[in-house]
């Protein structure tokens, strides 16, 4: 009786599972093979047949050549190269490599492997070396290379599956939609990737489809999360590097680097729906339309983002985006049309930005129809009369030092815009400057002490993170920050074609042995005047340039320029406390400096030279 009870609950257990197994694959061994080390099977395809594989068990592959394709056939299993060389799965441009398709589940992985020259199948419209339908895969630290498919998916394609690429390089990948990868309706998480050369154009291929969207990445109707990747010189339509449509939740791609990838219409490395997009940098990529990033529809927003040389005919970097704390540099539009063609953005909304140094060769330099709130825009080059804001709203920013090529009165920052709280250069109505940089010219736009953008902003802001009202810009001023010196303003170009430079050589002090103001490239022997203030100015059209100490101003000693290396000569003052007795100034305070001499020769028939000035801290 006790027997048959214990036999009972036996069946009730079922059968014994099974135990976890590894089978061995060598290319060299001459088959059929049992898959044990000592006796391996010859192909990926022997062993995932073998009926002794079962779910949840290992093939490794050793080093090799293998002229294999496999299908899982509904096994959960993991397929990894050996140590050492990844194994490669080639073949002979017809074929492709990998299906997986028969619903295998989690846990079924492919790893350490290589595949080049896969074509997609029999018709060849779909993962070029890889397929997943309703089923999940997980590829890790494989190579996909020069794989092309007609329609989707030059290396992989996954559609109604749950896809992960991690630490996967992808290189010459070409199909019409997704050069290395096309997900649809479906999931795809990609980590530590590197996408480089893919592309849409099968051009001299068996395809016939024009080339479409996505370079390295197509998502449509599918959740994409991508991490600390890598897109580079990859190609399209539309999204040189991705391409997303329609995502049921937004595409997010964070810590990526984009550069050099390329799109003939929109969005040289991102075309996409809704999608956040973090900590990336972009840089280089071109468009032969519009912006780096260009948002379809839905919402993207782009966060602590830099933007560094694209290059487009409308808009360089963003297009109707919501930006924050992120940095446009150097980015240029090339259109030479008859609409206004802004330089790094247009129709987008942006939060605590720096805009430095972009271009347009059509309109403004920085950004058109824009909202800006606490940005910082400085040095962009306009068109014509534009500088670097152009129809727009503008509250509590700083706009200034920017130009316009073909301006013929004096630079305003902004046109046809609305201004609340901000200092805007040329705007008579904005609060008056300058700002007062750190180091405008080595790109530090923090603010120093005694800047008018301190505190300056719209009340309505949260209040600064020492507690203080809000500061104008997108980097709030730092009470502890120690500024020993700092140029600022901007210099008169003399009658011999020299930049006069200000500097300040040692501390500023009442106590301390002298500091000395230096201007370099002044007319040769020409008498030159050092002016000092306690206050900063920025008035333009001063005989010709620019007066960059405010009032109460103090007249120093008289030098004559002596001869100097660089061009033109120099001129060297002790800043005393005598100097600073005059000025008024005490431990803590501020002091601004310039040079004013006689350039008889002057083209404006002013006579006069201004350098640029400098601004320092008084020391005890």
């Amino acid at each position: 009786m006790k027997c048959l009870a214990l036999a009972s609950t036996l069946a009730l257990l079922g059968p014994p599972a099974l135990a976890q197994t590894t089978w061995y694959v060598d290319a060299s061994a001459p088959g059929p093979g049992s898959g044990t080390l000592a006796d391996p099977f010859p192909s990926i395809s022997a062993a995932i047949a073998a009926p002794t594989t079962f779910s949840g068990d290992t093939v490794e592959v050793a080093a090799g050549i293998y002229l294999d394709s496999f299908d899982l056939s509904g096994k959960s299993i993991r397929i990894v190269g050996a140590p050492g060389p990844r194994p490669l799965i080639r073949g002979n441009g017809t074929d492709r490599y990998c299906t997986i398709e028969s619903g295998e589940g989690p846990g079924t992985e492919i790893a350490h492997l290589e595949f080049a020259f896969g074509a997609g199948g029999s018709a060849g419209d779909f993962g070029g070396a890889a397929r997943v339908v309703a089923s999940s895969a997980r590829f890790t630290d494989c190579v996909f290379r020069e794989n092309r498919a007609c329609e989707y998916g030059g290396a992989i394609h996954a559609i109604n599956a749950t896809l992960e690429l991690v630490d996967c390089q992808f290189a010459e990948n070409r199909s019409a939609y997704g050069g290395a990868v096309a997900v649809q309706s479906g999931t795809c998480f990609v980590a530590g990737c590197r996408f480089e050369g893919n592309s849409t154009d099968t051009a001299g291929t068996l395809c016939t489809a024009d080339p479409r969207d996505g370079g390295a990445l197509y998502a449509e109707i599918s959740g994409a999360v991508i991490e600390d990747s890598e897109f580079i010189e990859n190609a399209a339509r539309y999204g040189g590097a991705i391409e997303s449509t329609s995502p049921p939740t937004p595409l997010s791609v964070t810590r990526c680097d984009f550069t050099r990838n390329e799109t003939i219409l929109r969005g040289g490395a991102i075309h996409s729906d809704d999608a956040l997009i973090a900590d990336c940098q972009i840089r280089e990529n071109s468009s032969g339309s519009s912006a780096a990033v260009y948002r379809d529809s839905g919402s993207v927003t782009l966060l602590r983002c830099v933007f560094e040389h694209n290059v487009a005919t409308f808009a360089a970097a963003a297009h109707t985006c919501v930006i924050e704390d992120s940095i446009f540099r150097g980015n240029l539009v090339t259109q030479t049309g008859t609409s206004a063609a802004p330089g790094a953005v247009t129709a987008s909304t942006l939060r605590r930005c720096i805009g430095v140094g972009n271009r347009s060769l059509r309109g403004p330099g920085f950004a058109g129809t824009s909202t800006l709130e606490q940005c910082t825009i400085v040095g962009n080059t306009g068109f014509g009369d534009h500088t670097a804001v152009r129809d727009g709203q503008l509250d509590s920013s700083i706009v200034w030092g920017n130009v316009a090529s073909l301006a013929l009165g004096p630079i305003k920052g902004v046109d046809g815009t609305l201004v609340t709280s901000s200092l805007v250069e040329g705007d008579p109505n904005s609060i008056a400057g300058p700002p007062l940089f750190f180091d405008r010219d080595g790109g530090d736009f923090r603010l120093l002490p005694g800047s008018p953008a301190i505190d300056a902003a719209n009340p309505s802001l949260p209040l600064d993170p020492d507690g203080s009202p809000a500061d104008l810009g997108a980097l709030p001023f730092d009470p502890d920050a120690r500024v020993d010196a700092a140029t600022y303003c901007v210099a008169k170009e003399t009658s011999g074609g020299c930049t006069p430079r200000a500097s300040l050589l040692g501390l500023v002090s009442t106590t301390a042995p002298l500091a000395q103001f230096r201007v370099d490239g002044v007319p040769a022997g020409t008498p030159v005047l050092l002016i000092a203030s306690n206050e900063a100015a920025a008035m333009n059209g001063f005989f010709g340039g620019t007066l960059c100490v405010g009032d109460p101003i103090v007249r120093g000693d008289v030098q004559f320029a002596l001869p100097a290396s660089g061009c033109g000569d120099a001129a060297v003052f002790d800043v005393d406390a005598s100097l600073l007795g005059q000025i008024g100034s005490q431990p803590g305070d501020l002091v601004f400096l310039q040079a004013w001499f006689r350039d008889v020769a002057q083209p404006d028939g002013t006579g006069v030279g201004l350098s640029d000035a400098v601004v320092a801290t008084v020391q005890n």
